[in-house]
């Protein structure tokens, strides 16, 4: 008994694996600006297993290595969220739709919480363009004649919940540009500290040495009266002898 209740775990955990994996990979390709691609797997909001989905899904993002892997990751499952809702329109199950958008509620609240840790400005840009994405699919889903009424007043609160997880995205890009701008002038600074200074070479004055010997003759050394000098009177007085 015991072995089969393992083996049924097992293969339980396998198929759950490929339900995982799948779908989110053929998502990331159809996935563009102002459109999300209905979820076509079989683990949606309508499955018995889908708390072990949302679980292990949550289970992966604890796993990120950094706060800005991890809001990456959650914006992508609160993407899926919408994908899901999208799927059980097509169905009818406004019971579903309204599970689906209570767990996206949920992941934009853990999100607010990634934040408020510190996600750089090029993480928070980016979450920026996916909030905005996904408003206009809400309300393109709230606006939709296919839509369930029961399922609208869901959807409204996952539009709202983005709005101020949009808000709080920008405050926190802004203050993370602010602290950017900040930053510049200290390096700057730094950089200049750390510049050599220019090493100037003192100025030689070139060594005059003193002129060896006595006067010549006919030349008066003013010096102390010390020198040679020749009388030209008496130069004068042997000549005239």
């Amino acid at each position: 008994m015991k072995k089969m209740m393992i083996c049924m775990l097992g293969m339980l955990a396998i198929v759950l694996g490929i339900a995982l994996a799948v779908p989110a990979s053929a998502q990331e390709n159809t996935s563009v600006a102002g459109n999300i691609t209905p979820y076509e797997g079989w683990l949606g909001p309508d499955n018995l297993f889908y708390g072990l989905k949302t679980a292990l899904e949550k289970v992966d993002e604890e796993r990120s290595p950094t706060a800005d892997a991890k809001i990456l990751k959650q914006i992508e499952h609160a993407e899926k969220r919408i994908a899901e809702a999208q799927a059980m329109e097509k169905k009818g199950n406004a019971w579903a739709v309204g599970k689906a958008m209570d767990k996206y509620k949920e992941k934009y609240d853990e999100i607010n919480e990634t934040i408020a840790k510190g996600v750089n400005e090029t993480g928070l840009e980016h979450a920026l363009l996916m909030v905005a994405k996904h408003k206009l699919v809400l309300e393109r889903l709230i606006n939709s004649s296919k839509m369930p009424e029961q399922a609208k007043a869901a959807l409204q609160r996952a539009l709202n919940n983005s709005v101020k997880a949009e808000n709080a995205i920008e405050r926190a890009a802004a203050e993370a540009k602010e602290r950017a701008e900040e930053k510049k002038p200290e390096a700057t600074n730094a950089t200049k500290e750390r510049k050599p200074e220019r090493v100037e070479t003192p100025e030689t004055t070139p060594e005059v040495t003193p002129t060896q010997g006595k006067g010549e003759v006919g030349e008066n050394t003013t010096e102390g009266g010390a020198g040679v000098g020749v009388d030209p009177k008496g130069v004068g007085a042997g000549r005239g002898r």
